[in-house]
C-alpha cells in the first residue's frame, strides 16, 4: 500500500539539473516522501506526517477568518481560486519536464518573469521536512542563476483583504494572509536548508490579472520575518 503513496512529487529539469539540488533529491530520506490524497498527509519514512499551513494557522493566526471576497476597491484586479493555482502549478511542472508552453496567462506570465530575470527553471513542487516543526510541505518552483539557488513561493490572484488584528506573539504584524504566505515562505526555505539545499534566496511571487493586464511582483522579504534568524 505504502508504495501508492511515493509516485514522484516533484518535477526536476531534464537539461542540466544543479547539482546541489540532484544532491538534495538523491537523499534517502527526502526519496521515501509520499502523499496520502485521501487523508491530505505526507507520507516520510512510511509514516504520516501534516502539512505546514495547519501548524502555521496553530502558532500565528488560530482565529483568522478566511474571506472569498475582497473589498470592493479591488474588483479591477482579480482575485483566485484553488482551481486556477492548482493549473497554474501543473503547466509550469509540465513546462519543465517537457518545454510544453503553458495555455493559462499567469503561468505564462510567470515564466515571462524569471526568463527577463535570467532565472532557469530548475524544479517544482519539491518536497520539504520542516523539523523544527515536524511537518512537511513542498517547495513551488526552484530556479537558478548564476549558479546560485532560488526557491519561490508561488501565489496567484490580488490579495488586498483587510489585517484581522496581528499575528500571534508579533502582535505589530498585521494578521493578512499577504503575511501568512512569508511564513510559509520562510519555513519551507529554512526546512530545504536545514536537510541540505544551499539556497541563495527566496521569495513570495504574486502573478494577478489587473484589467486586461498580467501583474507579476515580487514580494520583499519583511523586516519582521528577516528578524526570526538574528
Amino acid at each position: 500500500m505504502l508504495k501508492e503513496f511515493q509516485k514522484k512529487m516533484y518535477v526536476i529539469t531534464p537539461k542540466n539539473p544543479n547539482k546541489h539540488l540532484l544532491r538534495y533529491l538523491d537523499q534517502p530520506f527526502i526519496k521515501t516522501f509520499g502523499f496520502n490524497e485521501a487523508e491530505k498527509k505526507y507520507i516520510i519514512n512510511g509514516n504520516q506526517c501534516d502539512g505546514l499551513k495547519s501548524k502555521l494557522c496553530r502558532m500565528y493566526y488560530p482565529h483568522y477568518v478566511f474571506k472569498r471576497k475582497g473589498r470592493k476597491r479591488a474588483k479591477l484586479r482579480k482575485g483566485s481560486t484553488a482551481k486556477i493555482g492548482k493549473a497554474v502549478d501543473n503547466q509550469i511542472q509540465e513546462y519543465i519536464r517537457s518545454g510544453k508552453k503553458p495555455r493559462n496567462a499567469l503561468a505564462l506570465a510567470l515564466l515571462a518573469y524569471w526568463e527577463q530575470a535570467q532565472h532557469t527553471l530548475q524544479a517544482a513542487q519539491v518536497p520539504v521536512y520542516i523539523a523544527c516543526l515536524d511537518r512537511a510541505t513542498q517547495a513551488d518552483v526552484i530556479t537558478e542563476k548564476d549558479g546560485q539557488l532560488w526557491m519561490w513561493e508561488v501565489k496567484t490572484g490580488y490579495n488586498q483583504r483587510p489585517a484581522q488584528g496581528g499575528l500571534l506573539g508579533h502582535r505589530a504584524v498585521p494578521n493578512n494572509e499577504k503575511n501568512h504566505w512569508e511564513l510559509q515562505r520562510y519555513y519551507t526555505h529554512r526546512g530545504l536548508v536545514d536537510e541540505g539545499l544551499p539556497l541563495f534566496a527566496s521569495h513570495v511571487i504574486n502573478v494577478y490579472q489587473q484589467k486586461d493586464e498580467i501583474v507579476v511582483k515580487k514580494r520583499k522579504v519583511p523586516e519582521w520575518v528577516l528578524k526570526f534568524d538574528k
